[in-house]
């Protein structure tokens, strides 16, 4: 589409359009660019460069489905005037979709050659003043907010911002001028992906636009590719099947997201992958929306009210007052009531699960495993097979190590073990690996460390003495914390336990020193496996 510009703009376009061609490197890229920007009139078309395709009032996509989103979920107050069709059309127009299209280039997270980061964009009205559309900063949307307790057409312009921040490729640099993969998925599925964003549970607070725009910034990033960035967001993969598929998949928000689908030949990204990208950064981009609206309405002239409210939906200011934290959820919009059921099923001592006790031990004995057993240091018997049983517990153990492992491979190892005519051999619990230390009175079960399976680093102790754990090498069997009826490889153990804080990490045992602390699962550890027949 050919459009009239006054020199004035012609020759500010022709700029950041030269720019941009400077920083395609690729020769064939940069002249297919050249092509197109000649056949365009100097225009290039939003979509292909910019995070999500943002359509018109007409046919919406995904930008001003967003906004719907976002509306629903707000829970704006009377006292403020949402205007959800101004707010749409702002979010259109960031990407200067009748002018020379060259908003867009500010929409990448660190500095273009030639151009603003999104951050400083966002936040500098002399920036924006010469460019289509003219200043929708931030502090103009707080001037209109203070004004008229309105949120509508400037603020849209930010909210395509902070939806640009869930791109990958707007995070990662990559220009993408003709095609993304994953933006190219968004807008062919667009009518039918929005049912995965989810309702959230709590909004977060900050104290600026910056620091909000940063943290989405960062988790975007951190955890996402795009197309020509491939790199630390892969750190933290494990395998799991889903029906007779495999993929690569990370846990994010305590929930599986699938990354790339394992092939014989490549790994890639199908349907399933893109889907579970979406539902994280699609869900992502409405919080940081409510964040957003929630620092405006607390910039401006509504004071949010919560003191008469423990938790709740509405802090009279489109914001939330939940505060009930993980594993707790809010009654009645009023106070908060643990998710949690207590679990004594099979114990007599121990953790219920949910911060209670399920009983206590004689003064002769302690808790293991949820038995009350003799104290004293392990106690076995060599059975002769290859195999030792602690008396105490009752737990039958695989006399010699099986070598180093990452961790799957040491869960697989223990479970396809034919030792000793048992075929139900398993990677041990940390509660139960850390019944082999012996002379190290901080880590041996009861001991001031309490870190058990389902633990994560915020467990009694993981910080403490769990990691200190005794002295190098000063065991009594030999210098190591292992009885020596064991193979007495003294050497770092794998456990089946994850670290429930990064569950890309799983608890492992270093008997040089009798101490405890998670790792990420691709290292490569000892493994000794275990059977309980309790």
């Amino acid at each position: 589409m050919n459009v009239y510009l006054d020199s004035k703009k012609m020759k500010m376009a022709n700029g950041k359009l030269n720019a941009f061609k400077r920083i395609v490197s690729n020769k064939i890229v940069r002249t297919l660019a050249s092509l197109v920007l000649i056949a365009g009139g100097m225009t290039l078309s939003p979509k292909k460069l910019n995070s999500y395709e943002t359509g018109t009032m007409k046919e919406q996509s995904i930008h001003p489905l967003l906004v719907d989103k976002l509306e629903k979920y707000a829970q704006i107050p009377k006292s403020i005037y949402f205007d959800t069709d101004e707010v749409k059309k702002g979010t259109i127009n960031e990407d200067s979709p009748e002018d020379a299209y060259v908003r867009a280039f500010n929409h990448f997270t660190h500095n273009l050659k030639g151009f603003s980061s999104s951050i400083e964009w966002a936040l500098n009205p002399e920036l924006q003043s010469d460019y289509p559309f003219g200043d929708h900063s931030w502090p103009r949307v707080v001037d209109t907010y203070q004004q008229n307790s309105e949120i509508g057409y400037d603020f849209g312009f930010i909210y395509h911002l902070i939806a640009d921040l869930t791109s990958p490729a707007h995070v990662h640099q990559d220009i993408h001028p003709f095609y993304d993969s994953y933006e190219s998925w968004t807008d062919k599925h667009k009518g039918e992906i929005m049912d995965l964003v989810e309702k959230p549970s709590q909004t977060p607070k900050f104290d600026t636009l910056e620091e909000l725009m940063e943290d989405l910034g960062d988790f975007t990033r951190n955890n996402f590719s795009s197309d020509d960035a491939w790199g630390d967001s892969l750190n933290g993969l494990y395998k799991t099947d889903y029906g007779n598929k495999q993929y690569w998949v990370k846990t994010i928000d305590a929930k599986e997201v699938r990354i790339l689908r394992r092939s014989f030949f490549l790994n890639f990204r199908d349907d399933d992958c893109f889907r579970d990208q979406w539902s994280a950064l699609g869900t992502k981009a409405v919080v940081y929306g409510l964040a957003a609206l929630k620092l405006l309405t607390k910039n401006g002239t509504c004071t949010p009210d919560c003191n008469s409210k423990w938790c709740g939906d509405d802090d009279g200011c489109g914001g939330f007052c939940q505060n009930c934290g993980a594993g707790f959820h809010c009654v009645d919009n009023n106070y908060c009531a643990s998710n949690c059921q207590p679990d004594c099923n099979g114990k007599e001592c121990g953790d219920n699960g949910c911060g209670g006790s399920c009983g206590n031990c004689y003064d002769d004995q302690k808790c293991q495993s949820g038995k009350c057993v003799s104290l004293g240091e392990f106690n076995g018997k060599d059975n002769g097979d290859g195999t030792v049983t602690d008396l105490n517990t009752g737990l039958i153990w695989q006399k010699e190590t099986g070598g180093k492992k990452t961790w799957e491979g040491a869960i697989l190892y223990c479970k396809s073990l034919p030792l000793a005519g048992y075929s139900d051999w398993v990677l041990p619990k940390i509660d139960e690996l850390r019944t082999l230390i012996v002379g190290c009175p901080a880590t041996e079960p009861g001991g001031s460390c309490e870190v058990v399976d389902g633990c994560g680093t915020k467990c009694p102790g993981a910080e403490g003495s769990c990691k200190i754990g005794c002295a190098l090498n000063e065991g009594p069997s030999n210098g190591c914390y292992m009885d020596s009826l064991l193979d007495n490889n003294c050497q770092h153990y794998w456990s089946s336990s994850i670290d429930m804080s990064e569950t890309d990490r799983a608890w492992r045992l270093h008997f040089d020193m009798g101490l405890m602390y998670p790792d990420q699962k691709y290292g490569e550890y000892y493994v000794r496996c275990v059977i309980n027949k309790d």
